[in-house]
């Protein structure tokens, strides 16, 4: 019903929701099954323990989009359990797309990913979630949605986290560019690799990216990667600021991370992307959902992918979440080498007795967004 609720308020036609929630039904069969677990912190590092993340694309030249990622996997039984489940509700959604080609160039690096032959610890909660990315259809326009593959490269359970993640690159024939090597070794040095995540399409195309973790915002290593990317070198248009909210100086100290999205044949860059955490909430959640929207019209962009989920999930945070959880979890910004474009992550709020609010209610937010 979130779902559902999500694709209406984002303006998709009432064909173009029945296929969202569909999915995410496919997605989500093993880990949202009778009975559910959720929320729980225990299972899920995703969206503080709940098993749904949107994230809201916010720039000039987008279109409303509805994209999350999601816990997939059975949430009973050891962490392998878990993940194979996973992948097999992936490997079902992928088929049910018609993306068969581009889910058996992948299925190689997937196996050698979440693999019964990696001692993972019991606590891991962690090894692969799913996701979509799908366009708003407009008259004489429909671009297919992107089925979305988050894995875990285990960097802090196992070693060997930078081979395996070689080995996923050769697996899936994405050659290890030189400057995709000099990037890692950059990275390597001052943070740590997460993940790596994989994009689907109709007709065999893939989409790759590989995900570090760093000790706060590092723009001279930012810069230094863009450069050798042979991107866009200007940091106006990937600092990690919001006024009011996020500051680079806070983001420095902070949770961050970088993204490199890499050509499927060239392995060349083309895409980074920087992730900063929202501080903690000392403004109430209307006050900061102000402040991202005056942020946004500053720029003239188009929010109305944002603007559409905060009206469904913030009246719910304001009845049942209390004042010290948060509704806003992570900023991205994103250079490619002729655009740029932002993402905000955004927590619903679940309980197992709590209701998607009604339409009622979620006009009366009090928001007035434009």
């Amino acid at each position: 019903a979130l779902i559902a609720s999500a694709a209406d308020a984002i303006s998709f036609d009432a064909a173009a929701a029945a296929t969202a929630r569909h999915q995410f039904a496919s997605l989500t069969r093993a880990s949202l099954r009778t009975p559910c677990a959720w929320p729980s912190p225990q299972l899920s590092s995703l969206a503080d323990g709940i098993p749904l993340e949107f994230s809201a694309t916010v720039g000039r030249d987008v279109r409303p989009t509805l994209r999350y990622a999601t816990e997939i996997g059975d949430p009973v039984g050891n962490p392998y359990r878990r993940a194979r489940t996973g992948v097999e509700a992936l490997a079902r959604t992928a088929a049910d797309l018609g993306y068969d080609r581009a889910w058996t160039r992948i299925a190689p690096a997937v196996a050698d990913l979440v693999s019964p032959a990696l001692s993972v610890p019991d606590g891991l909660r962690f090894w692969i979630w799913g996701g979509m990315d799908q366009v708003a259809p407009v008259p004489g326009q429909s671009a297919p949605p992107m089925l979305k593959i988050y894995l875990n490269l285990l960097n802090r359970e196992l070693d060997g986290a930078r081979s395996r993640l070689e080995s996923a690159l050769r697996a899936t024939a994405i050659p290890l560019s030189a400057a995709l090597r000099d990037a890692l070794d950059w990275l390597d040095e001052t943070g740590f690799i997460h993940e790596i995540g994989f994009g689907l399409g109709p007709d065999g195309k893939i989409a790759c990216k590989v995900y570090y973790e760093l000790r706060g915002w590092q723009p001279s290593l930012v810069q230094q990667i863009l450069k050798r990317a042979g991107l866009p070198t200007e940091l106006d248009a990937i600092r990690p600021e919001i006024p009011g909210i996020l500051s680079e100086s806070l983001a420095a100290k902070s949770r961050a991370g970088i993204a490199l999205r890499l050509d499927s044949g060239t392995g060349a860059i083309r895409e980074v992307t920087v992730a900063a955490a929202f501080p903690p909430a000392l403004l109430p959640r209307k006050q900061i959902c102000f402040k991202v929207q005056e942020w946004i019209a500053d720029h003239d962009w188009d929010g109305s992918s944002y603007i559409g989920l905060v009206g469904i999930l913030l009246p719910i945070w304001e009845v049942h979440g209390g004042s010290n959880r948060r509704l806003h979890s992570l900023l991205t910004r994103t250079v490619s080498s002729n655009t740029s474009w932002s993402a905000i992550y955004l927590r619903p709020y679940i309980r197992r007795d709590c209701k998607t609010p009604a339409n009622d209610v979620i006009a009366d937010t009090g928001l007035n967004l434009r």
